[in-house]
């Protein structure tokens, strides 16, 4: 009698970083208007990702307070859930005129 072996549980690999942002910036397009996602969202840029945290580029200081009090809570829970790991986001200015400063 010839016995059944249980099929290997396949499992997919976690996105990288820069997968799992677009993923987000799907799921905020679909969450918010049009004009909140084209004014603060659209421009942000992941920049790196290390020892869990996401560094995210805004084109200003506006942008990045904004950002941090509205994004950053429903960022990290979408972002754990897509990388299956703890993630904190943090915003920094960056762009052509201003060079990187941490929050």
């Amino acid at each position: 009698m010839e016995q059944v072996r249980p099929a290997a549980a396949q499992t997919n690999p976690a996105p990288d970083f820069r997968q799992a942002w677009q993923m987000a910036l799907g799921d905020l397009r679909a969450q918010m208007s049009r004009a909140d996602y084209d004014t603060w969202v659209r421009d942000l840029q992941p920049v790196s990702f290390a020892n869990s945290i996401l560094t995210v580029g805004t084109v200003n200081r506006y942008g990045r307070d904004w950002a941090q009090e509205r994004l950053r809570s429903t960022l990290n829970r979408m972002l754990q859930g897509y990388l299956r790991q703890p993630v904190s986001v943090e915003f920094i200015v960056q762009n052509e005129y201003y060079q990187p400063e941490r929050s």
